[in-house]
């Protein structure tokens, strides 16, 4: 069934889908909540749901449209910089950038960004925040910490081997570089060697489902997968039909995805046995990925130069976004923070996200709507509702997050159109 609801729905983007629900008695009710595994349009997002039911016959719920959200619009920052950018982190509320030739950039919102001094001249390909410290590596197996950002520290590195990514994960730093090179520490000082079982080059990193996860590639491009239990003993899951060379990994959803060099994502909930997903329709690299606020985000650049931008909720299915920049340079990596993803690439280009929430529909029980607010915690959301588009919105509720899901109950009056929105306020 269509329907036709009243005002005018600017920016819209079409949508069909279906979602199945219980029903307990007869009515009809049209309902406007936030779409599924998607963002808000300038801080808020809508998603029109219609549902129709008559006694012994159930019709379910059928989603006809929704405006265009926040990971459609990203913002180019101003760095200052020309230095390429390869890795970003978030923690103690900033984002902190590493690159080329030991630049360092710090940002409390991922759009003014002051220079750091990091104490070494060399190239530095990642950063993680872990265990109240940021660790970043790079060139020579070089290892610093620090607290804040902006005062590093060296620490003991036990190889000269160039080291491509770090990542904390269950506890654990884990640093990944070329010919099998596998470093871990729990706290960014003290660091140990661990034989990785292979001589391919390790580029990152992630932790799900009881499982560490290590990916890389060889010099034939061949891609590589290892796991651990415990972060001390891996094992080599590689097999041919892997893919191309993997290049990031992130875990979400209850999956592990990886990236390979075609752009092309493979998931795997146990790291044995990886399926492959189409990504995006441009073969472009995928350097960086990142899951946060449901959603899997992945960053690269186009073979013929630009950026790239590709997001999923599950690892399977994959939407392109749109990035304005006037710019040849490719995306390196990507992290969320304070409500928002920031990707960082090539010749200092940053570029940030509009506000990353999300209200999640989950059932209507009885006389209620149930929904799952995604947000960021500590953050303050204001819930506004509506009869009418065209007779504007209401203020309802003003929710904070205290964790990442907060629950929301929304009185349905059968025969009666509700519209509900979230915004930061």
């Amino acid at each position: 069934m269509v329907v036709k609801l009243d005002g005018d729905i600017a920016e819209s983007e079409p949508f069909i889908g279906r979602r199945a629900s219980p029903l307990t008695s007869w009515s009809r009710v049209i309902i406007v909540i936030s779409m599924t595994q998607k963002f808000g349009l300038r801080g808020w997002t809508v998603l029109f749901l219609s549902r129709f039911f008559f006694p012994g016959f159930v019709f379910g719920i059928t989603l006809v449209g929704a405006l265009a959200d926040a990971l459609d619009t990203w913002t180019k920052e101003t760095t200052n910089t020309g230095q390429n950018l390869y890795g970003v982190a978030h923690g103690t509320n900033r984002f902190v950038a590493v690159g080329q030739s030991g630049v360092v950039l710090v940002s409390s919102n991922g759009s003014a960004w002051t220079p750091a001094v990091s104490g070494t001249t060399s190239n530095l390909w990642g950063i993680a925040y872990g265990a109240g410290t940021f660790v970043m590596v790079g060139d020579g197996g070089i290892i610093r910490r620090s607290a804040d950002g902006v005062n590093w520290t060296p620490a003991a590195s036990p190889t000269t081997i160039t080291l491509n990514g770090v990542a904390f994960a269950n506890g654990l730093f884990i640093a990944t570089g070329n010919t099998g090179t596998l470093l871990t520490s729990p706290d960014g000082v003290t660091w140990t060697t661990r034989v990785s079982g292979t001589t391919r080059n390790l580029v990152g990193a992630a932790y799900g489902n009881g499982l560490f996860m290590v990916v890389g590639r060889g010099s034939s491009n061949p891609a590589t997968a290892l796991t651990s239990l415990d972060g001390v003993t891996w094992v080599d899951r590689s097999y041919p039909q892997l893919g191309v060379g993997f290049y990031a990994v992130a875990y979400g959803a209850g999956t592990f995805v990886a990236m390979d060099a075609r752009g092309i994502a493979y998931t795997s909930a146990t790291g044995t046995n990886w399926t492959s997903r189409l990504s995006n329709p441009t073969a472009a690299y995928v350097y960086g990925l990142t899951y946060a606020q449901g959603l899997f985000v992945g960053v690269g650049g186009a073979t013929f130069g630009g950026q790239l931008i590709t997001t999923s909720p599950d690892g399977i299915a994959w939407q392109v976004r749109t990035v304005n920049v006037t710019n040849s340079a490719s995306l390196q990596s990507v992290s969320y923070g304070n409500g928002y993803f920031v990707a960082v690439g090539q010749k200092g280009l940053v570029v940030k996200s509009g506000p990353a929430f999300t209200l999640r529909p989950l059932t209507v029980n009885g006389s209620n709507a149930e929904f799952t607010l995604i947000g960021e915690p500590g953050r303050t959301y204001r819930l506004q509702v509506s009869t009418n588009l065209a007779a504007g919105w209401q203020d309802w509720q003003t929710i904070t997050n205290t964790s990442d899901l907060m629950p929301v109950t929304l009185p349905v009056v059968p025969g009666e159109t509700r519209l509900l929105r979230a915004l930061t306020p």
